[in-house]
């Protein structure tokens, strides 16, 4: 054999060589893509409904912030709707999964688990929502009654500033005393509540309130000492004052 005829028949087997590999080549790859496509078929609508949750679970925790900043009672139970609809969609979707996670425990362990926490972050939503509605309402009446108290207030600080005046004029400083120091006390209160309004502090305030309950109506017995018919009008005021501020129904059982 001559070493051409070698060089070609060297050449022909690498040939058949390459041939069978490209084959082998061929069917793996073809193996391999149909595997992949039956994983992907499989797996597509597990996706599917991954996406899906994540947005139902987005939808749920937006109208939930969207109750938690609103202060209108009548809005924060509409928006107690749209959280109910995002969740029970989200529940449905979650029960239609299993059909397609075949016997993988490990699939279905992770379902339970956040059928757990579906049910907790229902749970926890629904009562912050309900804290946050006894908290508007509360804010609601306590500013109504504060209205009340100011009316009240204002009655008798006007009461006793024209009282202080007119007694000024008649040289009556014992009144003039008895009458400025009762209006300072008064003044005292409804600094303390605008002091609750800014930063809210309900034992600082109960403190204030009771203190001043006493002082109040010991400054108005004093008035009454030296000045029986003004202390009498301004009692009358006063009694009406205490009562919207430390009354059973008053302001400060609305902070509460």
């Amino acid at each position: 054999m001559t070493v051409l005829q070698r060089v070609i028949g060297g050449f022909a087997v690498l040939v058949v060589l390459l041939l069978a590999m490209a084959g082998i080549s061929y069917q793996s790859t073809h193996s391999i893509s149909e595997r992949i496509s039956i994983i992907t078929g499989q797996s597509a609508p597990l996706s599917r409904a991954a996406s899906e949750l994540y947005v139902h679970v987005l939808r749920a925790n937006q109208a939930l912030l969207g109750i938690l900043i609103s202060t209108d009672p009548k809005q924060i139970d509409e928006g107690k709707q749209p959280f109910n609809d995002s969740m029970s969609r989200f529940n449905q979707l979650l029960d239609s999964i299993p059909a397609y996670t075949g016997d993988r425990a490990e699939l279905r362990d992770n379902l339970n688990q956040q059928r757990q926490l579906s049910a907790a972050y229902v749970e926890q939503a629904q009562t912050l929502i309900a804290s946050h509605r006894q908290h508007v309402l509360q804010v609601l009446q306590s500013r109504v009654l504060q209205g009340y108290s100011s009316s009240e207030g204002a009655q008798l600080t006007g009461f006793l500033r024209d009282y202080i005046a007119r007694e000024r004029t008649t040289g009556s400083s014992e009144n003039v005393a008895a009458a400025e120091k009762l209006l300072l006390e008064v003044g005292k209160s409804y600094e303390g509540l605008a002091a609750h309004a800014a930063t809210p502090d309900i034992q600082t305030l109960q403190r204030l309130l009771n203190l001043q309950d006493e002082v109040i109506s010991t400054r108005a017995r004093e008035l009454t000492a030296v000045d029986p018919r003004g202390g009498r009008i301004a009692g009358v005021m006063v009694n009406r004052l205490l009562k919207d501020l430390t009354g059973a129904d008053g302001v400060y059982q609305a902070y509460r």
